[in-house]
């Protein structure tokens, strides 16, 4: 078609043929690869359910917070100021527990000059010395980091206090506990043989529910699952709203999903991931931010 002929259409008339006009800017890049579970699961419905049970309680959720500054090269080596925490963050909105580190990463090459400026803050020495690859091999650190200060506090709350907690992402990595429960936002892990059956489900009703067997990405023990629709998709992508539980005790799962129905946030809550983001776990992450030093905003 010409330019010419583009130019005589009136895209309006196409516009409220479709009645609703919410257009997003599309196609831009590469959609990323989803791959299959390592291991095939094992259906224990054939059919999705509403959820109507009353939710689970649980003392808070646990989530954690990164954050760095290049603060000068040496040779075109960064030097990173880091800081990493893990809280717990209550229902009514307070920090129950955190673990925090401001450190200084940096290459084993400036590890003297490192000494003679650190004013005090923990040091890191990373192996690398290639400008290239310092950036990841930081990354790796902190995410490292993140991960020990989060397991460390999942211990203390559940192991200590024997209450529940909601796990921001899978139960992959984490200690086997029947109380710690797991909301995964992404859905770039395929579960189901058949996911047909999500493109049409309803907003608060869950998915036909299926056990991942023990040695799946490591894991010791069966995780049961789920998908659950936390909002309206009639008119969004297939996944818009859906999140998917994890449990170590399949009769958690459905209160887990009563309470992620409860910890809805509204569209206009200003969170770009407000459709699978639960209250609770952002109120975690805005308290964790809101700790850390001022200079990383």
């Amino acid at each position: 078609m010409s330019t010419q002929e583009n130019d005589a259409i009136d895209l309006r008339e196409f516009f409220h043929a479709l009645g609703s006009f919410s257009p997003s800017r599309a196609l831009t890049e590469a959609p990323a690869i989803r791959t299959e579970c390592d291991v095939p699961v094992e259906m224990i419905d054939t059919d999705p359910a509403e959820i109507v049970c009353e939710p689970i309680k649980v003392e808070g959720f646990i989530d954690g917070v990164q954050a760095a500054l290049c603060v000068t090269y040496r040779g075109h080596r960064p030097v990173y100021l880091t800081y990493v925490a893990a809280g717990v963050g209550s229902a009514d909105g307070r920090l129950l527990a955190v673990k925090e580190r401001l450190e200084l990463l940096h290459s084993q090459l400036d590890t003297e000059w490192i000494a003679t400026v650190a004013s005090g803050i923990q040091t890191i020495e990373l192996a690398e010395t290639r400008p290239d690859e310092l950036a990841s091999s930081a990354i790796a650190v902190l995410g490292g980091e993140r991960e020990t200060m989060e397991r460390s506090l999942i211990e203390d709350i559940v192991d200590t206090r024997n209450a529940n907690l909601v796990v921001d992402g899978s139960l992959v990595g984490r200690p086997v506990r029947r109380q710690l429960l797991g909301v995964v936002k992404t859905t770039m892990r395929r579960y189901l043989p058949d996911e047909s059956v999500l493109w049409g489900l309803p907003a608060g009703w869950r998915s036909p529910r299926f056990l991942i067997p023990s040695g799946s990405q490591g894991v010791r023990s069966p995780r049961y699952s789920c998908y659950l629709r936390l909002h309206d998709a009639s008119r969004q992508a297939w996944n818009f709203g859906l999140v998917r539980l994890e449990t170590f005790d399949l009769d958690l799962l459905e209160p887990l999903c009563a309470l992620a129905l409860s910890e809805r946030q509204p569209a206009g809550s200003h969170d770009r991931r407000y459709d699978r983001h639960l209250a609770g776990v952002r109120a975690t992450e805005d308290l964790l931010r809101a700790h850390r030093p001022t200079v990383f905003g």
